[in-house]
């Protein structure tokens, strides 16, 4: 009887070098279903909060929360616009967080990859101890409040809010609601407004990289400007859609009524 025949080291190294090929073709295609996985569930995250302003706005006769930036009335339980909208989310903390950035890191700003926040009370913003996320509103869309320290608003142009449905007087589907952002929100100008808010920034992550010397926390736009998918950011719009969005897009996009859209050209 003859003994059983093994592989000889030929071919074990032929099988080897084989499996490795294998390894080498398939893992660039697993990143990419997991990144689009990813980009799947952010658009899931999104829409929820497409539908959670819609509630809102439904019950509210059309309006949009008050922005009351750090100056909400006292005992109103008013603040970010993640606590003002809690009752309409439940509260579901994944419905922060982007599954490609889905860690906070403590601080104001975020790399692509990771999430801003939680803000301790010291900093002097009125944050909820849970308020920490990956995406952030169109702070446009708000309501702001009749009287007080706050009337004008993040950047002194009361008269740009939304305040209500439609108040943009463009399409919905081009009107941006909240999206990938690396800051809890942002004021965004038109690129022909000649403002750092509307600039074209030289790197990814301005104002995170703000605190590396750097003095970028005006850079309103560049806020949403990542390449968090792709070259570009996932958004929800007031129409209810959600959808990828590449950087130079954003330039184009109805931000505020008048909003003059630009081509643009991003160097990252």
């Amino acid at each position: 009887m003859k003994p059983p025949r093994a592989f000889t080291l030929v071919e074990l190294l032929v099988t080897i070098g084989v499996i490795g090929l294998l390894v080498a073709i398939l893992l660039p295609t697993i990143g990419r279903a997991r990144r689009s996985a990813d980009s799947s569930a952010c658009l899931s995250n999104l829409r929820g909060w497409s539908q959670a302003f819609s509630m809102y706005h439904t019950d509210h006769r059309g309006r949009y929360p008050i922005d009351w930036g750090n100056h909400p009335p006292a005992g109103s339980g008013q603040g970010t616009w993640m606590r003002v909208m809690s009752q309409y989310y439940q509260n579901l903390d994944r419905f922060r967080l982007c599954p490609s950035a889905d860690q906070p890191l403590g601080s104001f700003g975020s790399p692509t990859f990771a999430a801003w926040g939680p803000i301790p009370a010291s900093q002097g913003f009125l944050f909820d101890p849970n308020d920490a996320g990956s995406y952030g509103i169109n702070h446009w869309i708000n309501d702001l409040p009749r009287s007080g320290p706050f009337v004008n608003g993040w950047r002194g142009r009361p008269d740009l809010q939304w305040r209500r449905v439609g108040g943009h007087r463009g399409k919905p589907s081009n009107a941006p609601l909240i999206g990938d952002c690396e800051w809890y929100g942002g004021s965004p100008f038109d690129l022909a407004s000649g403002l750092t808010f509307g600039a074209v920034p030289a790197v990814e992550n301005a104002l995170f990289k703000r605190y590396y010397g750097s003095n970028l926390w005006l850079y309103d736009m560049a806020r949403f400007a990542m390449n968090r998918h792709g070259k570009g950011i996932n958004m929800a719009f007031e129409d209810g859609s959600v959808r990828f969005v590449t950087k130079p897009e954003l330039w184009t996009l109805h931000w505020y009524r008048g909003f003059r859209p630009a081509k643009v050209t991003l160097p990252f």
